[in-house]
């Protein structure tokens, strides 16, 4: 892959994110304004709960109706990323290598296949190494692909909530309903993205990667992904995905495997 052609994937995904933000904000915008409104139901038989009650029900199927062509947008996403991965090849933690066979739309998380055989699990790019020269031409212009922001997003959504709420307050209904529904847009379009992918690898799976697993059956792998779940009569348990050289992979405790030391 040509540094040519990673430029025109990157491009094409710059310019069909740009039309995805806009409309899952538009579309998350109109069910946050409209649900917000919805709840001025609760104040009937006032005549101006009412009008606001059914403005805000109005909004939640102009939401619904934006999810299609943001659906359609999403699709076109993935086949740009699919076709700029193709012939790219990834080192996971545990040092198998993959191919990419399926992204989310922003090209963050991929799911390996391994001697043809596709994982069930999802890989964070943050978590891969490339391993090829195709894979190392996509390394940098990835990082710069996506939206990112600094901050949590409920820290964040504490100011659109605070506008929102001061226009609720001081403007007129008509035109508090359209500011409201503008800030929870923007809100929603700048968010879109901005924390896609942004995590790496967990401390158990770095802990875990290095070294190899023989599961109950005596077969010897490399871990893909690594995992602690809430058990409410144990606490938090480890759980391991094993790849074995065959591509196919087992998914277990990992206190029921024995790790194997060179």
């Amino acid at each position: 892959m040509s540094k040519n052609t990673v430029a025109e994937h990157i491009d094409t995904h710059k310019r069909l994110l740009s039309n995805y933000r806009a409309l899952n904000g538009a579309r998350y915008g109109s069910f946050a304004c409209g649900g917000l409104l919805a709840t001025s139901l609760m104040g009937l038989p006032d005549p101006n709960s009412v009008a606001l009650g059914l403005t805000g029900l109005s909004l939640l199927p102009v939401g619904y109706l934006l999810g299609f062509p943001a659906q359609a947008t999403a699709h076109s996403m993935k086949a740009n990323w699919k076709r700029a991965f193709v012939g790219a090849s990834w080192r996971t933690a545990g040092g198998e290598i993959g191919v990419v066979q399926e992204t989310d739309e922003f090209g963050n998380d991929l799911k390996l296949s391994f001697k043809g055989l596709l994982s069930s699990k999802t890989f964070s790019l943050a978590s891969l190494e490339p391993a090829t020269d195709k894979a190392r031409a996509l390394v940098a212009p990835l990082a710069d692909a996506n939206p990112h922001v600094s901050g949590h997003p409920f820290a964040s959504l504490f100011c659109p909530l605070g506008l929102a709420i001061l226009a609720m307050l001081l403007l007129p209904p008509a035109l508090a309903i359209g500011c409201v529904w503008l800030v929870l847009s923007c809100f929603s379009y700048f968010m879109c993205g901005a924390f896609s992918g942004t995590s790496g690898d967990n401390g158990l799976l770095s802990r875990v990667a290095k070294t190899r697993w023989q599961v109950l059956d005596g077969r010897i792998g490399f871990v893909r992904a690594a995992e602690s779940r809430g058990n409410g009569d144990t606490g938090w348990v480890d759980y391991l995905t094993i790849g074995f050289e065959d591509g196919s992979e087992f998914y277990g405790e990992k206190s029921e495997m024995v790790p194997v030391h060179n």
